[in-house]
């Protein structure tokens, strides 16, 4: 009996010793069971907590990778709109503030901000969202605009833009004269070219002085080869945008130049195509300071029936950033005055059919504008505002009945017998005072009583008369 059970302790003795020699399991972690073991840095959906901001980016999404490492392909450097310094909610809104000027401003992220403050020029504000009326002081500034020439098409264009740059504009003596694309009709035809280079050479004023851009009609086939080598805009600066800067005794012109047939085909360039690489080039440009008029040179019109179609929302950023004012364009063949928000877009329309240019002003923070035709004399109101500028004039602004009205207007011709005379709707007619070249001023008296009043200025010299007349609103 012993012997048995003495064989039966040795068995079990036996059969423990094998399974503790049975080989050890395996230490090393598996990658993908869900749990971080050492040295994995992440497991499937565990990060340990890590986000994209712990390895050095500001957004994103961090991502575990096959070997059980941290990926930081979603990562990104892209700030979030949360840590925008000084947010704003509507782009394009404005701001006064101590007596400075800003721009709700979309940037390359698509982030809204208050853009760089702008000095008014008044010194104050007049609420939250405007700067005060300044008292002018000897202004207005005052440019030429003409767009769609279309050489080529058969028309007289060669001998009326030749006569306008050499007889019409030294009369105006603006201090910019801009031309907004298509000056040929077919831009892979290099002959159109050349009569468009003989029509502007040795009369042209150089640039910036002159400056023209591309319409969708001239980057046609070979055409942007042509638009360097044929206007003086092209060789002056290749790039077919950018920004510039003109001065004049009362202020700096900040002029940016954009290129809205810039697409690859010619059905987007004809529709009008804007690029996100142009307006990011813009916008990381830094608006000048001190510039007292801002305007923005395009093709393409960004309201109306057929607007700018790629891109509009992004050229109203780079209106926004540079805190433009006024937006000259053509493309339709047709004149328009209106606005896009606060800036007055003036469309110009075919010179080379209609044989007419547009005048625009500033004087002190009144913008005026006006179509006329190449044949003078020629007058426009700068001050006051006409509150139907464009439909409904933001800018206007009423004046207490019985007070004094002064009045200042742009008046020129080809004579040396001009002289400007206004009235107060139906009142005798009183002599302008020229206090500088071209431009006119006199004091008016408004009635006693509240009311809408007419308000006309009559240009009269041997070549003849012209009047432009706008409302007044006495309160």
């Amino acid at each position: 009996m012993r012997h048995w059970i003495l064989a039966l302790m040795l068995f079990q003795i036996s059969w423990l010793g094998c399974e503790d020699d049975a080989p050890p399991a395996d230490p090393r972690p598996v990658c993908g069971d869900g749990r971080v073991e050492a040295p994995e840095t992440c497991d499937g959906t565990d990060l340990q907590g890590m986000s994209c901001t712990d390895v050095g980016f500001t957004g994103g999404a961090l991502l575990c990778g096959a070997e059980c490492t941290l990926d930081t392909v979603e990562c990104s450097n892209t700030v979030a709109c949360e840590q925008v310094v000084d947010p704003c909610e509507t782009s394009g809104a404005t701001r006064c503030v101590d007596g400075a000027r800003s721009s709700c401003t979309a940037d390359a992220d698509a982030c809204l901000a208050w853009g760089a403050n702008f000095p008014c020029a008044s010194g104050t504000c007049a609420d939250e969202s405007d700067c005060a009326p300044e008292v002018a002081d000897g202004g207005p500034i005052w440019l030429v605009h003409v767009s769609d020439l279309h050489f080529g098409k058969g028309n007289n264009v060669a001998t009326t833009y030749a006569y306008l740059l050499s007889t019409v504009v030294p009369a105006i003596h603006p201090t910019a004269t801009f031309q907004t694309g298509d000056m040929i009709d077919d831009g892979d035809v290099e002959s159109q070219w050349l009569e468009y280079d003989a029509s502007w050479r040795g009369l042209a004023d150089e640039p910036p002085v002159y400056l023209e851009i591309a319409g969708n009609h001239d980057v046609k086939g070979d055409g942007e080869i042509y638009w360097l080598a044929h206007t003086p805009t092209g060789a002056w600066d290749p790039a077919l945008f950018g920004v510039t800067g003109l001065s004049t005794a009362h202020g700096g012109v900040e002029v940016v130049r954009t290129n809205t047939s810039s697409g690859s085909i010619n059905v987007q360039n004809t529709n009008g195509y804007f690029s996100e690489d142009q307006a990011n080039a813009l916008l990381a440009l830094t608006p000048a300071a001190d510039a007292a008029f801002r305007v923005l040179l395009a093709h393409h019109p960004t309201v109306g029936l057929l607007f700018l179609a790629i891109g509009r929302d992004r050229m109203r950023s780079v209106m926004a950033h540079f805190g433009s004012e006024v937006y000259l364009c053509g493309h339709l063949h047709s004149a328009n005055i209106t606005w896009d928000g606060n800036v007055l877009l003036v469309q110009a329309s075919e010179f080379g059919e209609d044989e007419t240019f547009m005048l625009v002003a500033k004087d002190g923070d009144d913008l005026s504008s006006r179509e006329l035709p190449i044949t003078g004399p020629w007058v426009m109101i700068t001050s006051p505002a006409d509150p139907n500028l464009g439909g409904d004039n933001p800018r206007a602004r009423s004046f207490t009945a019985g007070t004094v009205l002064p009045v200042r207007a742009l008046g020129f011709s080809l004579s040396e017998d001009l002289t400007l005379q206004v009235r107060l709707d139906a009142d005798a007619w009183q002599d302008m005072t020229q206090i500088s070249p071209g431009v006119w001023e006199a004091d008016v008296v408004l009635p006693a009583l509240a009311d809408t009043r007419r308000l006309n200025v009559r240009a009269s010299s041997s070549e003849g008369i012209a009047e432009h007349a706008i409302d007044v609103i006495a309160q």
